[in-house]
Parts: C-alpha cells; sequence; structure tokens
C-alpha cells in the first residue's frame, strides 16, 4: 500500500506546463505541497521535466515552479514539485490544511 507524505485534496484548476517551447494547457485535478495530479489533452512523458504554472483559488499570485513527471494513472499524471523554496512549500501546506479544516467543518455543520 502506498503511503503519501501528505493528504491530496481534489481540485479543479486551470494551469500551464511548458517545456521548451512547447505549451501545454492542462488542468489541476488533486494537489498537495509536494505536487499534483494533471489531466491534459496532451501526452505528457513519465520522467520529463516541466515548468507549471498556475495560481491558487482565491489568489492572484501565479506560482512558476519546476515539476517531474512521475506517474500516470487513468486520471492524469503525477507531477512532483522540485526546488521549491520552503516558504512556497509551507504556503501550499497551508492552503491544503485550509481546505481540510473548510471540509470537516462542512461536513459536521449538521451535527
Amino acid at each position: 500500500m502506498e503511503r503519501r507524505r501528505s493528504m491530496r485534496i481534489p481540485v479543479d484548476w486551470e494551469l500551464t506546463l511548458r517545456h521548451g517551447d512547447k505549451v501545454i494547457r492542462a488542468t489541476a485535478r488533486q494537489f498537495n505541497e509536494y505536487g499534483m495530479l494533471v489531466s491534459s489533452p496532451e501526452a505528457l512523458e513519465i520522467g520529463q521535466r516541466y515548468h507549471v504554472s498556475f495560481s491558487l483559488p482565491g489568489e492572484e499570485k501565479v506560482f512558476d515552479v519546476r515539476g517531474f513527471a512521475v506517474y500516470s494513472n487513468n486520471s492524469g499524471v503525477g507531477v512532483r514539485f522540485e526546488l521549491v523554496p520552503p516558504e512556497m512549500t509551507a504556503h501550499f501546506r497551508c492552503f491544503v490544511n485550509a481546505f481540510q479544516s473548510g471540509q470537516s467543518r462542512g461536513a459536521n455543520a449538521g451535527l
């Protein structure tokens, strides 16, 4: 059984992947501070490095990180972030935690 370093949250936001001169518009499906699951109309190569640009919902800042395509499944391609500054990783972690906290409150609202 695979053990993840942190929980992924479901997301649905647009992003851009770049490799050399090639630009691919794609959609993030899952996210955590270490990477994301990406669905793309174009095939992404496992083992390939991409520059990934995206904004978190509710934020104007565009994040531009380097990512490594590590696996593929029926839902998309897993892209692990590389060389991300610790403060950016912490920001991503806070975003995930806030989402999870909001989900928990929503699930318990009727109790």
